[in-house]
């Protein structure tokens, strides 16, 4: 099984840099007024914005939240995030046609509902400042499978290649390039799991009711059963046989835009 903390020196160095932020967000606090007249309490907040992650190469996926006032320092949370999952192992290859993912045989794409809470730790000034929240959540997740299509030459001097769904046992010498985005789109299946995310979220915004920020922190996320990413030869034995994660934990980070009310 996929060690889910293999991951903590880097995550250490991210929190790290996460305590320094916050550091900073207090300096500000510090020097904003405090009295009541600028205090401002927001019922609701809407945001949507971009994700990247660890797990899902230079961009991640999107992600919406909603949030609403339970007390004064407390909001629950619900939130929607689409994102795409790699094999740690995955890498590009040079084909005659166009580059491909040698052994894959799915995309993964995590679709994960989460209900959490947001704790207020700093408050910003209406006009100005910065706020920083502690955020949790956690949900199931729906993971989609969609298959993984190369353009695949039966002859591979004769310059015709079709478009086929890749599978272990196929010559690799025979692959020249990727399939389409959409192929294989009908083929989706669907395999459970749940997830669990906890972070700092840091908020800037030039009037009262819009807001921008970054909320960053770790992620954990586990499936029934091992995600089949990538193909391997089944007779293939020996401790370093590559094998497709169950578990998933990585560092997360989403710039998003919103507003209050």
């Amino acid at each position: 099984m996929h060690n889910p903390f293999t991951s903590l020196a880097s995550l250490a160095r991210t929190l790290g840099c996460l305590a320094g932020l916050w550091l900073a967000a207090t300096a500000v606090y510090a020097q904003a007024p405090q009295d009541d007249e600028t205090a401002t309490t927001y019922e609701r907040e809407f945001n949507y914005g971009v994700n990247f992650n660890t797990n899902g190469g230079l961009l991640g996926g999107v992600a919406f939240k909603y949030a609403w006032q339970r007390s004064a320092d407390w909001y629950n949370r619900v939130s929607l995030e689409v994102v795409n999952l790699k094999h740690p192992k995955e890498f590009r290859a040079r084909g005659a046609i166009s580059s491909f993912i040698p052994n894959k045989v799915n995309y993964l794409f995590a679709v994960r509902p989460s209900f959490g809470q947001e704790y207020v730790l700093f408050e910003k000034a209406p006009e100005e400042g910065v706020q920083l929240n502690l955020v949790f959540g956690a949900g199931p997740t729906l993971g989609l499978l969609k298959p993984y299509y190369i353009l695949y030459a039966e002859q591979p001097n004769d310059g015709l290649a079709i478009s086929r769904r890749y599978n272990p046992s196929l010559n690799s010498n025979n692959i020249v390039g990727a399939g389409r985005p959409l192929d294989g789109i009908d083929e989706l299946s669907l395999l459970p799991g749940f997830h669990f995310n906890g972070g700092l979220a840091f908020e800037s915004g030039r009037n009262r009711n819009s807001v921008f920020g970054l909320e960053g922190g770790f992620m954990l996320e586990v499936y029934t059963q091992r995600v089949p990413l990538l193909g391997f030869n089944p007779n293939a034995i020996g401790p370093n046989i590559l094998k497709n994660p169950q578990w998933f934990n990585g560092l997360y980070l989403i710039l998003y835009y919103g507003n209050k009310q």
